[in-house]
């Protein structure tokens, strides 16, 4: 009974780990926008960016991934000519070079960044070379409103060309018509489902469906959501899938500034808006503005337009705060009863493990309602004279010493 319990435990464990790299893939290209992002769902939280100028034969490129005890990984990136990928994994599978290729032992997806434009060109590189450590698949659009799926088929390469202006990838092969298991997909629906619906794309309704897909828990959490522009070279991140705050980057700036290699967490304070909230009225005399941040300094904007083309700013320190309360998670609630069962209830304790098993299983394909774990540390200020019967537009940007600065997204209020 003692070793069956612990075996067991070994295959819940397991499973929790197996579901540690699922992600969510998607693009479109509509009313000559082209969006493409990516929510990377990974144990490990210590994101990175690195950007890496043009040099010769090689395009100027940046790459997001992880940094472990084997160093950084990239997992998407883009090129300066609007070339954008973004990779998941995939249930193993054997990798055989069956019709002879030239053998390519480092990562292909770098050498497309460094040297291909178009879909087309990266199509070539892949018909070309044999990778042989092929783990996933990979999304890859241009500028030019082309995307495709590359990944290893029966005996090949496969590439699955976009049948509509979206396109979505999660952690199924699109190619297999057999095994349709995955089909049932959470993450893969959602998406398939809001690009469906809606007539125009942007950032914001890109990151509603990151935030709609977005993985929770200690196991597999939405680590890092990246959305790019490929036409105008602008990125949003958000980390941690707090999609209250975001950094914005425009890759042609940051090329200039020659190579560089930082921490995504660095520029993330758990930025939170809390009121006036979206859509409230409020009396125009006096407002309170509260928001919740880990950061010293900020600066609080608002503006009678949306997008901000003019505006007031209060540059802020940090003045008071409250205690927030947090959730404990399902993991550790599962770990004590676990430990309560195993000395108690053996029986009862294999069908709670088996039950555990067949939830965790499938953790990577459905959506959980936990927040993220905001600041602690609630800022106010209050101003005045506000115009009556007005829609108003406010943010708030972090004021820190460093390159970049992360912000809030916007709320709107009316006053009366």
């Amino acid at each position: 009974m003692k070793n069956l319990t612990i075996i067991i435990f070994t295959i819940f464990l397991t499973q929790l780990s197996n579901n540690a790299e699922a992600c969510t893939l998607f693009w479109s290209s509509r009313n000559n926008t082209i969006l493409a992002a990516k929510n990377m769902d990974w144990a490990n939280t210590d994101a990175r960016m690195l950007f890496i100028p043009a040099s010769e034969g090689k395009f100027g490129r940046v790459y997001f991934g992880i940094e472990s005890q084997w160093g950084f990984t990239n997992t998407s990136g883009m090129n300066e000519h609007g070339l954008w990928y973004a990779g998941a994994s995939l249930p193993e599978r054997t990798v055989y070079n069956t019709h002879n290729k030239p053998r390519w032992d480092y990562e292909l997806i770098e050498k497309i960044m460094e040297e291909c434009i178009t879909v087309e060109d990266a199509i070539e590189i892949f018909s070309t070379y044999w990778e042989p450590h092929w783990d996933g698949h990979s999304l890859i659009a241009d500028k030019y409103g082309n995307c495709v799926c590359i990944e290893y088929g029966e005996d090949d390469v496969v590439y699955i060309h976009n049948q509509a202006d979206y396109q979505v990838a999660t952690n199924f092969y699109l190619s297999d018509s057999i095994n349709n298991r995955w089909y049932n997909c959470y993450r893969y629906n959602t998406a398939n489902e809001i690009l469906k619906s809606n007539s125009e794309i942007s950032f914001d309704l890109f990151r509603t469906i990151a935030d709609e897909t977005h993985a929770e828990g200690s196991s597999n959490p939405t680590t890092l959501t990246t959305i790019h522009d490929l036409i105008k070279g602008e990125i949003q991140l958000y980390y941690s899938h707090n999609f209250n705050e975001v950094l914005k980057i425009n890759l042609f700036e940051e090329l200039e500034k020659g190579e560089h290699y930082m921490k995504c967490p660095d520029f993330f304070t758990r930025l939170k808006l809390c009121s006036p909230e979206k859509g409230e009225s409020v009396e125009s005399n006096k407002i309170t503005f509260t928001w919740k941040g880990d950061a010293s300094k900020y600066y609080l904007h608002y503006s009678k337009n949306k997008d901000f083309s003019e505006y007031e700013v209060v540059k802020l320190n940090k003045n008071k705060y409250v205690k927030a309360n947090f959730n404990t998670g399902i993991l550790g609630l599962s770990a004590l009863v676990f430990l309560f069962l195993f000395k108690k209830r053996k029986k009862v304790l294999i069908v709670f493990s088996s039950i555990l098993i067949i939830t965790f299983s499938h953790i990577s394909c459905k959506k959980d309602n936990i927040e993220p774990q905001f600041s602690n540390q609630l800022h106010s200020i209050t101003l005045e004279n506000f115009e009556p019967d007005t829609q108003y537009y406010w943010k708030i940007l972090v004021s820190e010493a460093q390159q970049m600065q992360s912000e809030s997204i916007v709320y709107d209020f009316h006053t009366y």
